[in-house]
This record gives C-alpha cells, structure tokens and sequence, in this order.
C-alpha cells in the first residue's frame, strides 16, 4: 500500500500524473471535480493505493463526514485506488490561515516596530509568504508546482555552482544576494507564468508597486541597498544581472525537461516562443548556450514543444 497526500494548490493533472492515471480515472475514482485538469483542486485529501485483491477488488472513496461513494465497479489493471480526506488536512484547506502581524508577537523591548531589528524581522516575515506563491514549474517528483521561495534557493544554488560560465566583472556575492531577492516582489504581485497573456498583462506595474512597498519595510539603509539590488536585476544591465537573469531563465527550462516537458505541453508552448524566453541566455552567457539548444531540440523531439 502506498499513500499520496493531495494539497489544495494541486492540479488534477499533478495528482494523476503523480498517480500514474489518466485525469478522467482520477475524476472517476476520488471524486475530485475541478473545472479544468490545471486549475488547483481546492481541498487536501490522502489518496490510497491497495492492491487489486484488497477489500474484495473494489474501491471505496471516503470524504472528510465519512463513506460518501461505497462500493465502485471501477476496474483498472494494476493497484486500484481508495481515496479519503484527512480530517487535519481538510480543515486547513477549507480555512486558510490568518497571517499575524510581527508586531503583535514580537518582543516590543528588543524588537519593537520602530527599532532597526524589528523593522528587519517584519521583513523577513513577510517574505515568508513566498513558499505559498506557486509558479507554472512541476517540481522534480510531479507531485505539485514550484513555489517561489524555492526558485530562488535553487537560482541560488546555480550562481555558486555554475559560476564558472559568468561574463567577466560577474559580482559572485552580489549574484547570490539577487538571486535571492530577484522575486521577493511576488509576494504581492504574485506569479505571472511566461506564456499567459492575461496572467502577464500588468504585471510590471503591479511588481513596482509592491517593490516600492515590500522594500520600504526595511531600514532605510538596508532598504536603498536591497532595492537598488533588485532594480539591477530588473535593468539586466551590468554582468552580475546578466548572469543571474541567464540562470534565472535556464532553471525553469531544466525543470520543464526532467518533468516530461508536462507543464509546456499544458500551455502549448511553441519552439519559438521559448527561444524568445531564453535568447538572453545566448546574449549574455553564451557559454551555456551549447546546452540550451540541446534542451530546446530535445523537447521538440519528446513532443513537449509545439514545433513552430
């Protein structure tokens, strides 16, 4: 027997592809009913995996009030799937969290709202909220979307790892610190994938606004410093931001590709349209470029990419 817990971000399509099942043998078998295979589901449920001679061969679904489906004349080669909510799991979807103020929890002594490290720690609490902004990215098991914070990490991880390949004048320490701060923004302007045209629309304007107010948090010398720092990244002018802007677009297609393209394939993402995306990459750190190219040709050869 195996378990997969589903969170309330997921797709029908993460969870079936994480189930091996098609999404309509998913629909069938949970009762999970979102209006499209991408949009996120909306509850969290532990689905069961139990052999296909388990519980006289058929499956059961339960709901978080109990059996809600009974017996199932579903047949499928292979494991047969019983599905029920956790009662733990289904309350937190149903009620997200209240977010607390900082200053209602900090000590006022030592961290009051109008000291240098109370005004730090707001910060770093309100950045927080970037591990719950998910990105169009499937993480390297299937089993849902990246979220930002650990975009960052890994676009971290990248610039000490891959330093290498950076254009002369690269700032190592000033790309690590970009790398993390690239993408704070999102936590109020949230994430707009590449290839939405509606998502997109706007979404300059909306992450000013939230740079001028997220930045604003911090101590005032603190707060010119990590802004210019962001404003670099955005201008993409100088070696530092050219590399880290190069990095930045070569993650997502790494992840598109150990995850069978699924995510591209989703969106139709023609050829074209993602040589657009990464031709910074080409520009700036021409070294990578070998690979990106490889990636690209790759993926319109699996069917990930729409050739055109």
């Amino acid at each position: 027997m195996r378990t997969i817990d589903i969170q309330p971000e997921q797709s029908l399509a993460d969870v079936a592809r994480l189930a091996d099942l098609s999404v309509e043998e998913l629909r069938k078998i949970s009762g999970l009913d979102a209006t499209s295979d991408t949009k996120p589901v909306g509850t969290a449920m532990r689905l069961v995996f139990v052999d296909a001679f388990d519980k006289g061969g058929a499956t059961t679904k339960e709901g978080p009030s109990g059996a809600i489906g009974g017996k199932s004349s579903f047949a499928s080669a292979g494991p047969l799937l019983r599905a029920r909510a956790e009662k733990s799991l289904a309350a937190t979807a149903s009620k997200p969290p209240t977010r607390v103020a900082p200053a209602s929890v900090l000590p006022n002594d030592t961290a009051g709202p109008d000291t240098r490290l109370g005004r730090q720690l707001e910060f770093l609490l309100r950045i927080d909220s970037l591990k719950t902004v998910y990105r169009h990215n499937i993480v390297g098991d299937h089993s849902r979307r990246e979220n930002a914070a650990e975009h960052a990490w890994h676009l971290g991880a990248m610039v000490g790892l891959l330093f290498e390949y950076a254009p002369p004048g690269t700032d190592r320490g000033r790309a690590a610190e970009m790398a993390l701060i690239h993408d704070i923004i999102e936590v109020e302007a949230g994430d707009a994938p590449a290839y939405d045209k509606k998502a997109v629309k706007g979404q300059g304007a909306r992450e000013l606004k939230a740079a001028d107010h997220i930045f604003a948090m911090l101590p005032q010398d603190q707060a010119a410093q990590t802004r210019s720092l962001w404003d670099e990244f955005e201008a993409g002018k100088t070696p530092t931001a050219k590399f880290v802007r190069a990095l930045d677009r070569l993650q997502p297609v790494l992840m598109h590709t150990i995850t069978n393209g699924d995510a591209w394939k989703e969106q139709q993402v023609k050829k074209s349209q993602l040589l657009k995306r990464v031709a910074e990459i080409e520009h700036n750190v021409p070294s990578l470029w070998p690979l990106v190219s490889d990636l690209v040709n790759t993926g319109v050869a699996r069917g990930q990419l729409v050739d055109g």
